[in-house]
């Protein structure tokens, strides 16, 4: 259900464009999506995921580690 907040923000700033609303109404809506919008992104960040995992594993980082040591090793040559 959380797909429903970008939808709201994007129903919000079209009723803002198409509206013949006053500068308060509009500033509202606008103000209305740009919440939904920040309400949808700290959801995202924020929801608890079943499984807690790094971005990087172990073997992944030490490849990165040599392939590292290996550039620095032929740059000093």
């Amino acid at each position: 259900m959380v797909w429903l907040l970008p939808l709201a923000a994007l129903a919000c700033f079209v009723l803002a464009l198409r509206l013949p609303l006053g500068t308060l109404g509009v500033l509202l809506l606008l103000l209305t999506a740009l919440v939904l919008l920040l309400g949808f992104v700290l959801q995202r960040l924020w929801r608890p995921t079943g499984e807690r995992r790094p971005l990087l594993d172990v073997a992944a980082f030490q490849g990165l580690r040599t392939q590292l040591e290996r550039r620095r090793q032929a740059s000093e040559q």
